[in-house]
Protein backbone atom coordinates (compact mmCIF):
# COMPACT_ATOMS: atom_id res chain seq x y z
CA UNK A 1 0.00 0.00 0.00
CA UNK A 2 1.58 3.47 -1.04
CA UNK A 3 0.63 7.22 -0.08
CA UNK A 4 0.82 9.23 3.35
CA UNK A 5 -1.67 9.84 5.99
CA UNK A 6 -1.91 12.60 8.14
CA UNK A 7 -2.83 11.06 11.97
CA UNK A 8 -3.67 13.83 14.11
CA UNK A 9 -1.63 13.84 17.80
CA UNK A 10 -5.10 14.05 19.65
CA UNK A 11 -6.62 10.79 18.87
CA UNK A 12 -4.84 9.51 22.13
CA UNK A 13 -8.01 11.21 23.32
CA UNK A 14 -10.35 9.11 22.00
CA UNK A 15 -11.39 6.51 24.62
CA UNK A 16 -10.23 3.51 22.15
CA UNK A 17 -6.86 4.52 22.26
CA UNK A 18 -5.88 3.11 25.61
CA UNK A 19 -8.44 0.32 26.03
CA UNK A 20 -6.38 -2.50 25.65
CA UNK A 21 -2.84 -3.56 25.63
CA UNK A 22 -0.85 -2.12 22.64
CA UNK A 23 0.56 -4.17 20.07
CA UNK A 24 4.03 -3.82 18.35
CA UNK A 25 2.64 -1.73 15.53
CA UNK A 26 0.44 0.55 17.58
CA UNK A 27 3.62 1.48 20.10
CA UNK A 28 5.18 1.91 17.28
CA UNK A 29 2.88 4.13 15.85
CA UNK A 30 2.34 5.61 19.64
CA UNK A 31 6.00 6.75 19.78
CA UNK A 32 5.18 8.77 16.59
CA UNK A 33 2.64 10.25 18.20
CA UNK A 34 4.65 11.32 21.24
CA UNK A 35 7.22 12.78 19.22
CA UNK A 36 8.17 16.43 19.31
CA UNK A 37 7.54 18.33 16.25
CA UNK A 38 9.63 21.27 17.24
CA UNK A 39 12.59 21.55 19.22
CA UNK A 40 11.43 22.16 23.19
CA UNK A 41 12.73 21.48 26.22
CA UNK A 42 11.67 19.79 29.88
CA UNK A 43 12.43 19.08 33.37
CA UNK A 44 13.77 16.16 35.12
CA UNK A 45 14.91 16.09 38.80
CA UNK A 46 14.83 20.03 38.29
CA UNK A 47 17.26 19.74 35.23
CA UNK A 48 17.08 20.84 31.84
CA UNK A 49 16.49 18.80 29.64
CA UNK A 50 16.27 19.72 25.25
CA UNK A 51 14.76 17.55 23.46
CA UNK A 52 14.62 18.05 19.63
CA UNK A 53 11.96 17.85 16.98
CA UNK A 54 11.94 13.81 16.54
CA UNK A 55 12.89 13.01 19.99
CA UNK A 56 10.78 10.86 22.62
CA UNK A 57 11.50 12.14 26.20
CA UNK A 58 9.01 9.24 28.35
CA UNK A 59 11.31 6.35 30.21
CA UNK A 60 10.13 3.09 29.87
CA UNK A 61 7.95 3.21 33.03
CA UNK A 62 6.05 5.39 31.17
CA UNK A 63 5.84 3.67 28.31
CA UNK A 64 4.77 0.92 30.02
CA UNK A 65 2.21 2.37 31.68
CA UNK A 66 0.97 3.69 28.24
CA UNK A 67 0.96 0.70 26.78
CA UNK A 68 -0.09 -1.49 29.27
CA UNK A 69 3.31 -3.96 29.08
CA UNK A 70 5.63 -4.85 31.36
CA UNK A 71 8.62 -3.09 31.35
CA UNK A 72 10.78 -5.90 30.20
CA UNK A 73 8.18 -6.13 26.91
CA UNK A 74 9.25 -2.18 27.01
CA UNK A 75 12.76 -2.37 26.32
CA UNK A 76 12.85 -5.91 24.43
CA UNK A 77 10.89 -3.80 22.18
CA UNK A 78 13.08 -0.66 22.09
CA UNK A 79 16.53 -2.55 21.76
CA UNK A 80 14.72 -4.79 18.09
CA UNK A 81 14.08 -1.05 17.25
CA UNK A 82 17.40 -0.03 18.10
CA UNK A 83 18.57 -2.85 16.07
CA UNK A 84 16.20 -2.38 12.88
CA UNK A 85 17.48 1.14 13.18
CA UNK A 86 14.29 2.70 13.51
CA UNK A 87 15.08 4.29 16.93
CA UNK A 88 18.73 5.96 18.53
CA UNK A 89 18.37 6.06 22.24
CA UNK A 90 20.51 8.60 23.95
CA UNK A 91 20.98 7.89 27.58
CA UNK A 92 22.58 10.26 30.79
CA UNK A 93 22.54 10.10 34.32
CA UNK A 94 18.99 12.29 34.07
CA UNK A 95 16.62 10.33 31.59
CA UNK A 96 16.70 8.55 27.92
CA UNK A 97 15.59 10.55 24.72
CA UNK A 98 14.67 8.27 22.10
CA UNK A 99 15.04 10.07 18.35
CA UNK A 100 12.70 8.80 15.50
CA UNK A 101 15.33 8.00 12.70
CA UNK A 102 15.05 9.95 9.67
CA UNK A 103 12.31 11.63 11.64
CA UNK A 104 12.79 14.75 9.07
CA UNK A 105 13.01 13.37 6.11
CA UNK A 106 9.32 12.34 6.69
CA UNK A 107 7.96 15.44 8.39
CA UNK A 108 9.29 17.99 6.82
CA UNK A 109 5.73 19.91 4.37
CA UNK A 110 4.19 17.61 1.67
CA UNK A 111 7.69 16.50 0.39
CA UNK A 112 6.12 13.15 -0.04
CA UNK A 113 3.48 14.56 -2.46
CA UNK A 114 6.24 16.04 -4.75
CA UNK A 115 6.99 12.75 -5.93
CA UNK A 116 5.58 12.12 -9.25
CA UNK A 117 5.22 8.56 -9.01
CA UNK A 118 3.78 9.40 -5.68
CA UNK A 119 6.04 7.18 -4.05
CA UNK A 120 7.54 7.44 -0.93
CA UNK A 121 11.36 7.95 -0.35
CA UNK A 122 13.12 4.21 -1.23
CA UNK A 123 14.57 5.20 2.66
CA UNK A 124 11.01 3.96 4.05
CA UNK A 125 12.19 0.50 3.10
CA UNK A 126 9.11 -0.23 1.95
CA UNK A 127 7.47 0.22 5.22
CA UNK A 128 3.89 2.73 4.91
CA UNK A 129 5.19 5.64 7.38
CA UNK A 130 2.14 7.55 9.50
CA UNK A 131 3.01 11.20 8.31
CA UNK A 132 1.99 13.13 11.48
CA UNK A 133 2.44 16.65 9.57
CA UNK A 134 -0.67 18.87 11.06
CA UNK A 135 -1.70 22.65 9.66
CA UNK A 136 -0.49 25.48 11.22
CA UNK A 137 -3.55 25.59 13.25
CA UNK A 138 -3.37 21.80 14.95
CA UNK A 139 -0.17 22.66 15.93
CA UNK A 140 -1.30 25.70 17.87
CA UNK A 141 -3.70 23.27 19.25
CA UNK A 142 -1.12 20.23 20.04
CA UNK A 143 1.48 22.86 21.91
CA UNK A 144 -1.59 24.37 24.25
CA UNK A 145 -3.10 20.66 25.19
CA UNK A 146 -1.28 20.11 28.25
CA UNK A 147 -2.94 23.86 29.30
CA UNK A 148 -6.12 23.65 27.23
CA UNK A 149 -8.97 23.32 29.97
CA UNK A 150 -11.31 20.09 30.20
CA UNK A 151 -14.77 21.24 31.94
CA UNK A 152 -17.00 18.57 32.99
CA UNK A 153 -19.81 19.44 34.50
CA UNK A 154 -18.96 22.71 35.67
CA UNK A 155 -15.56 21.32 36.91
CA UNK A 156 -12.12 21.69 34.91
CA UNK A 157 -11.07 18.18 35.13
CA UNK A 158 -7.58 19.15 33.31
CA UNK A 159 -4.18 17.01 34.55
CA UNK A 160 -3.20 20.52 35.04
CA UNK A 161 -5.94 21.59 37.36
CA UNK A 162 -5.93 18.75 39.46
CA UNK A 163 -1.67 19.32 39.55
CA UNK A 164 -2.04 22.74 40.46
CA UNK A 165 -4.87 22.27 42.87
CA UNK A 166 -3.81 19.24 44.86
CA UNK A 167 -0.38 21.39 45.58
CA UNK A 168 2.16 18.97 46.37
CA UNK A 169 4.57 18.26 43.42
CA UNK A 170 5.93 14.57 43.86
CA UNK A 171 5.71 12.29 41.11
CA UNK A 172 4.13 13.90 38.25
CA UNK A 173 6.14 11.39 35.74
CA UNK A 174 3.59 8.65 36.75
CA UNK A 175 0.31 10.73 38.09
CA UNK A 176 0.14 12.23 34.38
CA UNK A 177 -0.52 9.26 32.64
CA UNK A 178 -2.17 7.75 34.99
CA UNK A 179 -4.29 10.53 35.05
CA UNK A 180 -4.50 10.19 30.68
CA UNK A 181 -4.43 6.69 30.41
CA UNK A 182 -8.40 5.90 30.55
CA UNK A 183 -8.36 4.27 33.64
CA UNK A 184 -10.47 7.16 35.52
CA UNK A 185 -13.75 8.17 34.04
CA UNK A 186 -14.61 11.76 33.72
CA UNK A 187 -16.68 11.11 36.89
CA UNK A 188 -14.00 10.59 38.57
CA UNK A 189 -12.14 12.98 37.50
CA UNK A 190 -14.42 15.72 38.55
CA UNK A 191 -14.92 13.73 42.03
CA UNK A 192 -10.96 13.73 42.51
CA UNK A 193 -10.56 17.77 42.53
CA UNK A 194 -14.28 18.41 43.98
CA UNK A 195 -12.93 16.59 46.81
CA UNK A 196 -9.55 18.51 47.05
CA UNK A 197 -10.80 21.74 49.08
CA UNK A 198 -12.12 19.77 51.79
CA UNK A 199 -9.31 16.98 52.03
CA UNK A 200 -6.20 20.25 51.96
CA UNK A 201 -8.35 21.37 54.30
CA UNK A 202 -8.76 18.30 56.83
CA UNK A 203 -4.73 18.05 56.06
CA UNK A 204 -3.30 21.40 56.24
CA UNK A 205 0.08 20.31 56.77
CA UNK A 206 1.10 18.79 53.04
CA UNK A 207 3.80 16.88 54.29
CA UNK A 208 1.07 14.71 55.88
CA UNK A 209 -0.95 15.07 53.35
CA UNK A 210 -0.96 11.44 50.61
CA UNK A 211 1.05 11.31 47.63
CA UNK A 212 -0.98 12.75 44.78
CA UNK A 213 -0.48 8.60 42.76
CA UNK A 214 -1.45 7.35 46.32
CA UNK A 215 -5.17 9.78 46.28
CA UNK A 216 -5.54 8.56 42.72
CA UNK A 217 -5.00 4.69 42.98
CA UNK A 218 -6.88 4.67 46.43
CA UNK A 219 -9.74 6.89 44.86
CA UNK A 220 -9.83 8.94 48.31
CA UNK A 221 -12.26 10.96 47.28
CA UNK A 222 -14.69 8.37 48.33
CA UNK A 223 -13.23 8.52 51.96
CA UNK A 224 -15.32 10.60 54.37
CA UNK A 225 -13.35 13.48 55.32
CA UNK A 226 -13.34 13.57 59.45
CA UNK A 227 -12.26 17.29 60.21
CA UNK A 228 -9.75 16.65 63.14
CA UNK A 229 -10.61 19.63 66.27
CA UNK A 230 -8.18 22.11 66.61
CA UNK A 231 -6.96 23.40 69.64
CA UNK A 232 -9.08 26.43 70.13
CA UNK A 233 -11.99 24.65 69.49
CA UNK A 234 -11.09 21.69 72.50
CA UNK A 235 -10.54 24.81 74.81
CA UNK A 236 -13.70 26.26 73.76
CA UNK A 237 -15.60 23.08 74.82
CA UNK A 238 -13.73 23.38 77.97
CA UNK A 239 -15.07 26.77 78.54
CA UNK A 240 -18.72 25.70 78.01
CA UNK A 241 -18.66 22.91 79.82
CA UNK A 242 -17.12 24.69 82.48
CA UNK A 243 -19.26 26.98 82.30
CA UNK A 244 -22.56 24.50 82.14
CA UNK A 245 -20.62 23.46 85.68
CA UNK A 246 -20.38 26.57 87.95
CA UNK A 247 -23.89 27.23 86.70
CA UNK A 248 -25.24 24.04 87.89
CA UNK A 249 -23.49 24.88 91.05
CA UNK A 250 -24.93 28.41 91.74
CA UNK A 251 -28.20 27.00 91.21
CA UNK A 252 -27.40 24.31 93.85
CA UNK A 253 -26.27 26.90 96.30
CA UNK A 254 -29.27 29.12 96.25
CA UNK A 255 -31.66 26.22 96.59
Amino acid sequence: MEGWIKLYRKIEDNPLYFSEPFTRIMSWIDLLVLANHTGNFFYCRGIRVNIKSGQVGRGIETLATRWKWSRGKVERFLKQLEKDNQIIRQKNNVTTLISIVNWCEYQEGDKANNNTNGKASSKADGQQIVKQTDTIKNDKKVNNVKNDKEVYNDTDISFNNFWETYDKKKGHKKCLPKWNNGSLSKENKKLAIDYLPGYKETEPDKKYRQNPLTYLNGETWNDELIKEETSESKQDKIRKNLKVKWEKEDAGKTN
